[in-house]
């Protein structure tokens, strides 16, 4: 399966985001909204890093990547790059991966995590 990448700044910045192609159809950007403890970040962190492999071994799923939020201890951002909605919201809900991914990282969330889906619908410059 052959894949292209685009890079595109964001906000006139130095911040670069990979968007992900398979052929013609661009990949759906999962964004799950994630708030841990101040005092757990560290080991949520590491819980996250020992998850990477069961999303990177999951079905339709293509990148990973977990951001801190600059102005809100405790509040992160997991983007997961998905072929479809369908095969984050089945294939990989169904899945045992799924079921690692929480058992390792849900223990530190402090409130339900908040999950949408996202289309590139312009890649500007």
């Amino acid at each position: 399966m052959k894949q292209h990448f685009i890079f595109a700044r964001v906000a006139k910045t130095n911040v670069k985001y990979l968007f992900y192609f398979q052929r013609d159809k661009m990949m759906i950007h999962e964004v799950a909204e994630l708030t841990v403890s101040p005092q757990d970040m560290q080991a949520f962190e590491q819980a996250v890093n020992e998850a990477a492999p069961h999303f990177q071994a999951a079905e339709g799923c293509h990148a990973l990547r977990l951001e801190k939020v600059i102005e809100h201890s405790g509040q992160y951002r997991l983007i997961v790059a998905w072929e479809s909605v369908e095969a984050h919201m089945v294939t990989f809900r169904e899945s045992a991966g799924f079921q690692a991914w929480r058992s390792l990282a849900g223990p530190f969330f402090t409130e339900p995590p908040k999950v949408y889906h996202l289309e590139l619908v312009v890649a500007g410059f």
